[in-house]
C-alpha cells in the first residue's frame, strides 16, 4: 500500500476528537509579510515593472517573493508559510494536523503566518476539507526530517507547493533590476551571457537593503517525492 494512502487511513480514522488550535500542540508564528504584502507591493519596491506577465497565484521555480513566501528553514522545525498574492489579511487557509499524542488540530494560517511543526511523527493534511481521501494532501514528518531542516511547503490563496532550502539570486527580479541600474548599452546581451553572481555584483552598491532581500532566494520548489523520501528511507 502507498505510504500516502495508508498515512490517509490513519488520518481518517484517528480515534481522537478535534480540537482547536491551542498553544504548546502547534505554534502559529506570525513572520510578517515579508513579501510586502501583494505581488504588486513587491515590484513596486524593486522598481521594475511585471511588465504583460501576471503572475497569479502560480509557483514556480523562481516564485518566492512574488508568489509565495520562503518559510524559515531551522533544524528541529518544520514550517509551513501562508502569503496573500493580493494581500487580503481575511483569507484563511486551513491545515490539519494530528500530534504524536493522539490530538488533532486545524490550523488557520493568514498572509504572513507560519505553522511550526517541532514534534517528529505529526501527521498533516494540506487540503483537509477535500470530499473524498483520495483527494487530502498528507504529510508524514519524522525526526530525520526535523533534524535536517531543510524542506516545508508553502501557500497561497490557489495552491499549494513543497519547497527545500536553496541560496542565489533570482534572475526574474535581477535582470530587469541590472537593465535598469547598470548603464550597459548590451543589457540584454549581458543578462543572457552571464550568470547571477556577475549581474548582482555589478548593481549591488545601487540597490536597497530591501531591493537585495527580495531578490535573493532562500528556497526551490522541489516534487513531493523529495519530501516523502523521508518517510520511505
Amino acid at each position: 500500500m502507498p505510504a500516502t494512502a495508508a498515512l490517509g487511513i490513519l488520518f481518517s480514522m484517528a480515534p481522537v476528537a478535534e480540537n482547536k488550535a491551542s498553544a504548546g500542540i502547534g505554534a502559529v508564528v506570525d513572520i510578517g509579510i515579508t513579501v510586502l504584502g501583494a505581488v504588486a507591493n513587491t515590484y513596486e519596491a524593486l522598481g521594475i515593472s511585471p511588465g504583460d506577465r501576471d503572475p497569479g497565484t502560480h509557483i514556480d521555480v523562481y516564485a518566492e517573493n512574488e508568489t509565495y513566501q520562503a518559510p524559515s528553514f531551522k533544524s528541529g522545525e518544520f514550517n509551513i508559510s501562508m502569503y496573500h498574492t493580493q494581500g487580503d489579511l481575511n483569507f484563511l487557509k486551513q491545515v490539519k494536523v494530528r500530534y504524536p499524542n493522539g490530538r488533532i488540530e486545524t490550523h488557520q494560517l493568514k498572509s504572513g503566518q507560519q505553522l511550526k511543526i517541532t514534534e517528529a511523527g505529526a501527521i498533516i493534511d494540506l487540503n483537509p476539507n477535500a470530499a473524498n481521501i483520495s483527494e487530502h494532501d498528507l504529510l508524514y514528518i519524522t525526526q530525520a526530517q526535523l533534524d535536517e531542516g531543510k524542506t516545508g511547503v508553502v501557500i497561497n490563496q490557489g495552491q499549494h507547493a513543497f519547497v527545500e532550502k536553496a541560496s542565489g539570486k533570482n534572475p526574474r527580479f535581477l535582470g530587469p533590476l541590472y537593465k535598469k541600474y547598470s548603464g550597459d548599452s548590451f543589457g540584454d546581451w549581458t543578462v543572457i551571457a552571464r550568470n547571477s553572481d556577475y549581474l548582482f555584483d555589478q548593481i549591488a552598491n545601487k540597490l536597497s537593503d530591501e531591493q537585495k532581500r527580495l531578490i535573493t532566494l532562500t528556497s526551490k520548489p522541489v516534487s513531493k517525492d523529495v519530501l516523502d523520501n523521508y518517510v520511505n528511507n
